[in-house]
């Protein structure tokens, strides 16, 4: 390590990620984007920055803060899909679950939202004490009813290949059960029970291949119903999350600042919280009236940004998504160097981003006669 006006820098190596400065023989084999790509980010920073390894460690997290958080909502309704994509085939899917009827609020299958709309999967409704048998998909599909039916039933057949998850929902009576199957939708999962919380069935294979057997039996035609599904959702929030904002933050000094600068030894306690081996000191959400306004209504769900200030002797990051969702985040104490405001906007929907003072020159000129 050596010292240059009073802030320890570490010495600069090829194989020091900015944020495992203490672990060796890491790994470089691609580049961060100071914005998540699933949120439409672009910008990386140089390759040699942050390690296969960290990436790996915090992969976890971002995807649940990206598809869980209440991030996830404006992800299902404006955008953008898989890495960033404004594809309609790669828009972002919610998470499978019950579907209402918002008239009636009959329970009428599974699905999921894509760009605002729910779509139902293929999924049958039973009743575990008559033994009633309703088979549902959606009608847009692209392939016939019979087709539809022949693959649900192809895949009860081989029960030991599917990725079941389990989905809770008190919505549903005692004695009614929901089994899905669609791939494509969640990472992890392609097959969806739902039962209420009071139900301890075990879903094994057998009962899999039984259902199976019963639509085989089922010789009735199916009948098309139009309904408007009534979405029910819940999101979450955990204090992990800030360590997503404070990533973005500290992505965006390294690439604004250097490497070097980043492994500054003042950052210490931040890198360590980001990681995953410090509390939260440094993160809060920005709670003024007029944040919780920009919440309710965002005035451009088409941008997001970071913006770094000096204030006192406080290096500050103010990160916001969709025009909203906004966190203050502490990036160091008793910072001493000279600092100018700097950021970096996103625009995810024209795929385009660029600095603060770019972004101000830009309002002007719109705002010029």
């Amino acid at each position: 390590m050596r010292q240059k006006g009073g802030i320890i820098y570490r010495n600069l190596t090829i194989n020091m990620c900015i944020y495992y400065t203490n672990q060796p023989s890491l790994h470089y084999t691609g580049q961060e984007h100071i914005f998540p790509a699933g949120i439409g980010g672009i910008q990386k920073l140089p390759k040699g920055y942050v390690s296969d390894e960290f990436n790996t460690d915090i992969s976890k997290l971002e995807q649940s803060f990206l598809r869980e958080s209440f991030i996830s909502a404006a992800r299902q309704t404006e955008g953008p899909g898989k890495r960033g994509s404004l594809s309609e085939k790669k828009a972002t899917k919610s998470a499978i679950h019950v579907l209402v009827e918002s008239q009636s609020q009959q329970i009428t299958g599974l699905g999921y939202i894509k760009l605002g709309k729910a779509f139902e999967i293929p999924n049958v409704k039973i009743n575990v004490t008559t033994g009633q048998l309703t088979i549902g998909f959606d009608r847009n599909s692209f392939i016939s009813s019979e087709e539809n039916i022949k693959q649900f039933i192809s895949r009860c057949e081989d029960p030991q290949i599917l990725n079941i998850r389990t989905i809770v929902d008190d919505r549903l009576d005692p004695e009614t059960i929901l089994f899905g199957i669609q791939g494509d939708i969640e990472e992890n999962f392609d097959s969806f029970f739902a039962c209420h919380s009071s139900n301890k069935m075990n879903f094994s294979t057998d009962y899999i291949q039984r259902i199976g057997k019963s639509l085989h039996a089922e010789t009735s035609e199916p009948q098309a119903q139009k309904y408007w599904p009534l979405v029910h959702q819940s999101v979450k929030f955990k204090e992990d999350y800030f360590r997503i904002y404070g990533k973005i933050a500290f992505n965006f000094l390294a690439s604004l600042k250097g490497k070097e600068f980043a492994l500054n030894t003042q950052f210490d306690p931040l890198r360590n919280w980001i990681t995953g081996d410090g509390v939260n000191e440094f993160a809060q959400l920005d709670t003024s009236p007029a944040a919780f306004q920009a919440m309710l209504a965002p005035k451009d769900q088409s941008i997001h940004y970071v913006i770094l200030s000096k204030v006192n002797d406080m290096l500050i990051a103010s990160v916001s998504f969709y025009g909203a969702l906004k966190s203050i985040i502490l990036l160091a104490k008793n910072f001493d160097k000279p600092f100018e405001d700097d950021g970096l906007i996103c625009e995810w929907k024209s795929q385009r981003e660029y600095k603060y003072r770019e972004f101000l020159a830009k309002i002007v000129m719109s705002n010029t006669p």
